[in-house]
């Protein structure tokens, strides 16, 4: 991926609670938003999404959808997968204390893929990919037909794969939006994103005004909603997704990432609901409880001796980069220490003097903060990115990158419209600040600008982390100025829950988002729950898979058994085709490669990269 691809999206960034930019993402257009004016009360005939002509329900009606899609990523041979989907509506109602339909409702927008293997059906497997503001029906269809999507067929062959909308998010209506216009959202994230990298002294005050601009749109364009669209009412939601299906009274649900939020909320709400649970790159769950030592978002959320872990996968990409050699990597010097004074010099040079892009027939101009955000993204996904960053970093460092500004990844199924990635991800950039906020209103470090500002550039921020002033920035004044007061919020605890059957965390030893120690203090407030750790560096441990994580995740999937807790699986390939025994994997061995569940008698198991259970990657 190159980074110009992520300066495009950067508008869309996240940060902290990204979502990334995964090398399935050109199977994100796959499925086409519903426009943001479309009524709640039944379709649209100009709304191209699949969901235009569903009329919404009170319960689930499945109607088959996409079936053209399929059967051209089939015949372009994309995929090899035998799933079918179906869409539905499903009506929710804005409050569920009020629980009548005229205080208001959301249609969530639902997709499905039957189980392949029907001879042990185990109902629906409910999928959350992140957030909070991801597209859970647009995800699906990458994970089920794109690359890995053979280790989700033998791990979930028994399950109905379900996904849908949150809320406010994608096609469900009614859409949560800040701008009436894109290039208003465009302008405002590229403009916070700027602000939160600290690369002039206005820094702050900008961002706090952007802030007041996107909470101002929010009141204008969506403030009917906006008490409705925190993580308490999505877990409410799934309890109404799963009575509905109708299969069974308890759910089973993988959740990432900020998936691991709306599970934690809903193991807490109905711990007697709870058949199975796998919650991967958990977030700060503890900090959402009701009653909390307010030093405590200070002391965590703040604090950027958290965000260590993406300097150590930069760290990784030194050492992986001079252990593949200067025929593999091209930013190759004698030394890791070598490598690590080149970045930093090139760093440095980006913060003094932008690099101007001589591109054709459009040149642009790459600052710092797209350089440091871009490859902050970038460390969400090591095994693919790492041989790309080398690429360009040798470029940047010679003067010889001129990627143009217009070109995006090249994929049959790009709809010429949406290949802008502002469309792909329609209102992901303020979805994310708004769910968040009205969860924990107080995450914010105040209203005092200057001391904000001396703190963010104080030795205690720069020093310890490269990126800690990055995420700490963004964060800052996160909720300071979105109007959330009015909603309804958990206030219940997350400490010895016993659930109906025990939870299974997952975590990478190294994740630049959800750290390892985010993963015990979740498990921590469930009783009998456990922590797999996939030793990678990576965001989300079951993104790449192997035979140690694939085994867990089927003796777990099958009876409930848990792996011995803080059990560590070690993976199958690193970066550049680095074997972690030593030596290299063969020429053409890529992260599409699938690790044999199981091999056939007499045959050796082959060593190839594991694919992620639902894709390769996750928000």
């Amino acid at each position: 991926m190159h980074l110009v691809h992520l300066v495009q999206s950067l508008a869309l960034a996240h940060v902290a609670l990204a979502v990334t930019n995964a090398p399935n993402r050109g199977w994100r257009s796959l499925v086409r938003r519903a426009d943001n004016d479309t009524a709640a009360a039944g379709g649209n005939a100009t709304d191209p999404s699949p969901y235009a002509t569903i009329v919404p329900s009170e319960t689930l009606k499945w109607t088959p959808c996409l079936e053209d899609l399929v059967n051209q990523a089939t015949a372009a041979n994309l995929t090899a997968s035998k799933r079918r989907f179906e869409c539905a509506r499903l009506l929710v109602p804005y409050d569920y204390e009020q629980g009548n339909a005229s205080a208001g409702q959301f249609s969530l927008a639902v997709i499905r893929s039957q189980a392949v293997d029907r001879s042990n059906y185990k109902g629906p497997m409910f999928v959350n990919f992140g957030g909070p503001g991801g597209s859970g029906t647009s995800e699906l269809l990458g994970k089920l037909l794109g690359p890995g999507a053979k280790t989700t067929e033998e791990l979930l062959k028994d399950y109905d794969v379900v996904s849908w909308d949150p809320r406010g998010v994608g096609s469900t209506l009614p859409a949560l939006t800040c701008y009436s216009a894109e290039l208003a959202r465009t302008f405002s994230s590229l403009n916070i994103i700027q602000a939160s990298l600290y690369g002039s002294n206005d820094s702050l005050v900008r961002l706090d005004a952007e802030n007041q601009v996107r909470a101002r749109g929010c009141v204008e364009h969506s403030g009917d909603i906006l008490p409705y669209v925190g993580t308490l009412y999505a877990a409410q939601d799934l309890r109404r997704l799963v009575e509905s299906y109708g299969h069974c009274d308890k759910l089973s649900y993988i959740g990432f990432s900020y998936g691991t939020l709306l599970g934690a909320f809903y193991a807490a709400l109905y711990p007697d609901k709870i058949e199975r649970m796998i919650l991967d790159a958990a977030h700060w769950i503890h900090i959402h409880q009701g009653v909390i030592d307010p030093t405590y978002a200070t002391q965590e959320i703040f604090n950027p001796k958290q965000y260590v872990d993406p300097d150590k996968i930069l760290e990784d990409f030194f050492n992986w980069c001079f252990l593949a050699g200067k025929e593999r990597c091209e930013f190759w010097y004698d030394s890791p220490s070598a490598i690590r004074d080149a970045f930093f010099k090139l760093d440095n040079r980006l913060h003094e003097q932008p690099f101007p892009v001589p591109s054709k027939p459009d040149g642009w101009v790459l600052s710092w903060a797209q350089f440091r955000s871009a490859l902050f993204q970038l460390l969400y996904n090591p095994l693919d990115e790492f041989p790309g960053i080398a690429t360009q970093l040798a470029q940047l460092t010679n003067g010889t990158y001129n990627t143009a500004i217009a070109d995006a990844p090249k994929n049959p199924f790009d709809l010429p419209h949406l290949t802008d990635p502002i469309k792909k991800m329609k209102n992901g950039a303020e979805n994310t600040p708004v769910i968040t906020c009205a969860d924990r209103p107080n995450w914010s470090m105040g209203d005092n600008l200057k001391e904000v500002d001396a703190y963010l550039r104080s030795k205690e921020v720069t020093d310890p982390t490269i990126f800690g002033s990055y995420l700490v920035g963004y964060l800052s004044l996160l909720c300071s100025r979105l109007p959330t007061n009015t909603t309804k919020r958990f206030t219940g605890s997350f400490k010895d829950i016993t659930t109906s059957k025990p939870i299974l965390f997952v975590s990478t030893l190294h994740d630049p988002v959800t750290p390892l120690h985010m993963a015990y203090s979740a498990s921590s407030g469930f009783i009998g729950s456990s922590v797999l750790i996939n030793n990678i560096t990576q965001h989300c441990g079951l993104a790449q898979m192997s035979e140690c994580t694939t085994n867990a995740v089927r003796a777990y999937l099958t009876d409930a058994t848990l792996p011995e807790n803080g059990t560590m699986c070690q993976p199958q390939l690193l970066p550049w085709g680095l074997l972690p025994e030593g030596g290299f994997a063969p020429d053409g061995t890529t992260v599409e490669g699938l690790l044999s569940a199981e091999a056939s008698p007499g045959e050796s198991k082959k060593k190839t990269p594991g694919a992620g259970i639902l894709g390769s990657s996750f928000d």
